[in-house]
C-alpha cells in the first residue's frame, strides 16, 4: 500500500469519504481551529503535509493528518 501515502489526483476521483486525524503535537488546538484546518485541507488535499488513501468498498476514504506544518501554514500566527 506504499502508493496510498501521498496525494494522488487519480484517486482523488475515487475518494467517496474523508477523516482528519491530528498528530499529537497539534493536540491542544481549539475545536474552531481544528475544523478550519479540516476544512482548508480537504477543500485542497495537495496542499497537506500527510495524506494517505483507504480502499474501500465503493472507492477510497482520504486520510489527512494535520501536522505542525500545516498549522504554521494556515493559521495565522
Amino acid at each position: 500500500m506504499a502508493g496510498y501515502q501521498s496525494y494522488d489526483t487519480r484517486l482523488e476521483s475515487l475518494v467517496m469519504a474523508q477523516r482528519t486525524e491530528w498528530d499529537a503535537a497539534v493536540s491542544s488546538l481549539t475545536d474552531d481551529k481544528r475544523q478550519l484546518l479540516a476544512r482548508v485541507l480537504h477543500a485542497d488535499p495537495s496542499q497537506a503535509a500527510s495524506i494517505r488513501y483507504e480502499r474501500q468498498h465503493t472507492g477510497f476514504e482520504r486520510i489527512i493528518t494535520v501536522t505542525p506544518a500545516d498549522v504554521s501554514r494556515i493559521l495565522p500566527s
